[in-house]
């Protein structure tokens, strides 16, 4: 036997299928419904923690099954690393790339610098963490080694068509990976910071606590705003995208990712299956479009097992643009399943209603009665019997049901299960034989006297050949014809494998005994499973652990004094109005930051600035005015970055990767909205684009941030010592969907002018809410936290500048909020009376631990 060296895979126009999975019954649920690969976490730092996940002992069986069926798999490690947590990522990383996974997908800036030094090959892909939203961040991805990108899904195909063609133009090659199904976050992920702020449970940390499933009350100019019995205001609809996928693939999308590693393997199967059913018939007609892919019967059919699958109501989420109003219905938060009617009547035993929707209903079935004016669990349970009349549906159930006492006349009737479509998905992926199999193309060829040869390849371009240990002889009868090859050869049923094509070169009547051709398929089989599985073999640049190494050489290179040095101690002002600028220069602000929404009052801001200081030109110099652009470039949307500059600031406050490249002729600080975390990520930073200060992101304790100082220059970090934390960060604005019920800015009214606008949660916290000048909103923490009581503690480390980050406060609350704070940095109180007088939350971050108190 000899195994050939495999053809490059053949290219195809189509994009990749990427499943998620949390477990081996989803595994084998996205294999047999059609994946192309699956992404997966492990029991450490990936964005899923709650989810089951797979331990590294089961990572070599796993990619040897993934493998044998032609599958990719893709490890995710993709939260934010702390320093004394990356010898162990690294441990992970490198059981990653031994075990031959086909990607590692990440957040953090250090891992990708971390792993590209371990490995010069192993793929890295950038996760939607990252919050990628323009060329310029794909452009950063490439330059930490990035092989590809998972764009953010604000990311509309109208955004996607422009950063392919600036791509094209500035010669960068990066294939990008788009969400296509599934749950969508509210917030641009890797910037929510809801359910730390709330609970301590970081998203960037894989602890999601979906806060944005919560009900929240609207608050209009300090009054309780009627949203029609909407409760959920943030809670997004459901992301479906089957239809634009001929839009999605014209725009060059190169894999398209299911969301769902939370979720169970029915509902993986049941969305594989037709996303793959949709691709494979793009495959044989690629003029089809969104409206001739499916009939409206085949459609019906489909979207019905999506919704059944799991289904807040599904929306196209950012691709088609916003839409405020299909994103966001603000009725329910959870699984809901398809509309089936409203109830008309309620007897003792029954409820009957009028069907609205052509879906099957049967005996047996679960539904769930829509509960919209109160709160608590809606009332729901299994249909006993179904009886039809006259486009009415009677559904009855027991008499003592709770369904029956709680419903009520014009109740939504939802269906929530039905167990034969479960079992119709079960068998898809609960048989020990291979259910979808790969196609394989054999050539056959001989002579009489001479071993027969048979060269098999499969779809991916790997080949095989064997030969028989017995020659070929004349045949007096049964002949080796093409189909009794292809009889015999073909006989794949337990393989991963079936015949496509068989093509034969023997010309003469030549015989073979059938047990020699069954043999020889059998090795073949073996041999082309044994290549796929075997193919990945990644280069280890360096066998040691390569972190403890790097960690000393940045320690060794690290200057900075670990002294006091109060001459130097700075206290950084950001205002969000020209009232509250007009406050802190009154109270002798003089390093400010301006996060205002126009340019025209960015404009008055400096001219305010600069008639009380002089030009700053160095970072030495006793006053200086900064500008802060949007937290989110998308396409477009550069010039109000330029006009900025234009207006000639002291600096800028760099908040994006997009950012990074337009200011490079400019002083400028990176916000924590890089989520640096680490030493590595932090020097690379300062190596490569050379900031005046990076601020830590906002996952770092105060701890975390002592652990970071001997490996940094400490007089190039800034602390945000006072904040109210920036919880949700969204495309959606919630001025333009309740107060004016515009389905997206340009018919909104400009409300946000008008109105003031915050939500209240249920311990009756209200959270202002501002929008930016692309009308993407803001919610803010309603209490102010400050680290106050570190401040000892971090000045003796070096770190001399410090920032005080104000919302809505009155120009009254700025004087004696920096009163307090300039009275801190002078020493003349302490920091717990600054956060006691203040009702703040004492804490640097998002984060808080049992070890995270006070040293000096």
């Amino acid at each position: 036997m000899n195994i050939l060296e495999p053809n490059s895979p053949p290219q195809t126009s189509l994009p990749e299928l990427a499943a998620p999975v949390r477990d081996w019954e989803a595994l084998r649920a996205a294999v047999e419904n059609g994946a192309h690969a699956v992404y997966f976490g492990l029991q450490q730092f990936n964005a899923r923690m709650r989810a089951r996940n797979f331990t590294v002992e089961e990572l070599p069986k796993l990619m040897r099954y993934l493998h044998s069926r032609g599958v990719r798999g893709y490890a995710c490690i993709n939260t934010l690393i702390f320093t004394d947590e990356l010898l162990e990522a690294e441990h992970l990383v490198r059981a990653c790339i031994n075990c031959g996974v086909d990607g590692i997908v990440v957040q953090d800036i250090g891992l990708a610098i971390l792993i590209r030094k371990i490995s010069p090959d192993v793929p890295i892909h950038a996760s939607t963490q990252m919050t990628i939203t323009h060329s310029d961040g794909i452009k950063f991805a490439s330059e930490l080694g990035c092989n590809l990108v998972v764009l953010a899904r604000e990311c509309s195909i109208a955004h996607i068509q422009e950063i392919q063609k600036t791509l094209k133009t500035e010669g960068i090659s990066m294939p990008l990976q788009v969400f296509v199904h599934g749950a969508l976050c509210v917030s641009f992920s890797g910037q929510c910071l809801t359910s730390a702020s709330f609970g301590g449970r970081s998203a960037n940390r894989g602890e999601c606590a979906q806060a944005c499933r919560l009900p929240y009350q609207l608050v209009v100019d300090g009054k309780v705003w009627d949203c029609d019995g909407a409760r959920f205001l943030l809670s997004t609809r459901d992301l479906n995208t089957v239809l634009l996928l001929p839009e999605l693939i014209a725009a060059g999308a190169a894999s398209l990712k299911i969301e769902g590693r939370m979720k169970h393997a029915g509902y993986v199967a049941i969305v594989t299956d037709v996303y793959r059913k949709a691709l494979d018939r793009l495959s044989t007609n690629p003029n089809l479009t969104g409206e001739t892919l499916f009939t409206d019967s085949e459609w019906r059919d489909l979207n019905y097992k999506l919704e059944m699958g799991f289904s807040r109501g599904f929306c196209p989420g950012w691709l088609l643009g916003p839409n405020y109003e299909s994103l966001v219905h603000g009725l329910f938060p959870g699984k809901r399943g398809p509309l089936i009617g409203k109830i008309v009547a309620v007897t003792k035993r029954s409820l009957i209603i009028d069907q609205l929707t052509p879906y099957p209903i049967a005996a047996g079935d679960g539904i769930v009665v829509s509960n919209l004016n109160s709160e608590g669990p809606e009332p729901g349970g299994r249909v006993h019997t179904v009886i039809k009349r006259d486009g009415t549906l009677e559904l009855t159930f027991p008499q003592d049901s709770i369904i029956l006492k709680k419903s009520r006349l014009g109740m939504l009737v939802y269906k929530t299960s039905d167990p034969q479509l479960d079992r119709e998905i079960r068998r898809t992926y609960t048989s020990e034989k291979p259910v979808r199999r790969s196609p394989l193309d054999i050539y056959v060829s001989g002579q009489a006297a001479q071993p027969l040869k048979v060269i098999a390849r499969d779809h991916l371009g790997y080949k095989v050949e064997v030969t028989s240990k017995i020659p070929l002889q004349v045949a007096h009868k049964h002949p080796l014809t093409e189909s009794f090859l292809a009889e015999h050869l073909g006989r794949l049923g337990d393989t991963p494998f079936y015949l496509r094509n068989l093509t034969s070169s023997l010309n003469d009547k030549l015989i073979l005994p059938v047990s020699e051709l069954n043999r020889m398929r059998r090795e073949m089989v073996e041999a082309l499973i044994e290549k796929r599985v075997t193919a990945t073999n990644w280069t280890i640049s360096e066998p040691e652990p390569i972190a403890p190494k790097e960690l000393e050489r940045l320690r060794t290179k690290t200057n900075g004094s670990t002294q006091e040095n109060e001459t130097q101690v700075q206290l950084w002002v950001m205002v969000r109005s020209l009232v509250q600028l007009e406050a802190a220069l009154e109270t002798n602000a003089r390093f400010v930051y301006l996060d205002l929404p126009t340019i025209n009052e960015v404009s008055e801001a400096l001219r305010m600035f600069r008639s009380v200081s002089p030009i700053a030109t160095t970072p030495n110099q006793l006053a200086a005015c900064f500008v802060a652009p949007p937290r989110i470039t998308l396409p477009g949307e550069e010039k109000f970055i330029d006009s900025l500059l234009e207006l000639n600031p002291d600096g800028v406050l760099v908040r994006n990767a997009a950012q990074l490249y337009r200011v490079k002729n400019s002083r400028f600080v990176i916000d924590a909205t890089f989520n640096v975390a680490n030493p590595i990520a932090f020097n690379w930073l300062l190596e490569r684009f050379h900031p005046e200060r990076i601020t830590p992101g906002y996952d770092l304790t105060h701890k975390q941030v002592l652990d970071l100082t001997p490996f940094v220059p400490a007089d190039r970090i800034e602390l945000i010592i006072h904040q109210h934390i920036p919880m949700f960060h969204m495309q959606y604005c919630l001025f333009a969907r309740w107060t004016a019920r515009a389905p997206n800015r340009l018919s909104c009214g400009a409300k946000c002018k008008i109105h003031s606008l915050a939500i209240r949660d249920r311990k009756g916290v209200t959270h202002p809410v501002l929008p930016d000048p692309f009308c993407r909103n803001t919610v803010f923490n309603g209490q102010p936290q400050s680290a106050a009581e570190y401040y000892l503690d971090f000045l003796s480390t070096g770190i001399t500048k410090f920032r005080v980050e104000f919302v809505n406060e009155s120009p009254e609350e700025i004087k004696r909020t920096l009163n307090l704070y300039q009275r801190l940095l002078a020493k003349e109180i302490d920091g717990a009376t600054v956060c006691s007088s203040l009702k703040a939350r004492s804490r640097l971050g998002v984060l808080s631990t049992a070890e995270d108190t006070p040293i000096t």
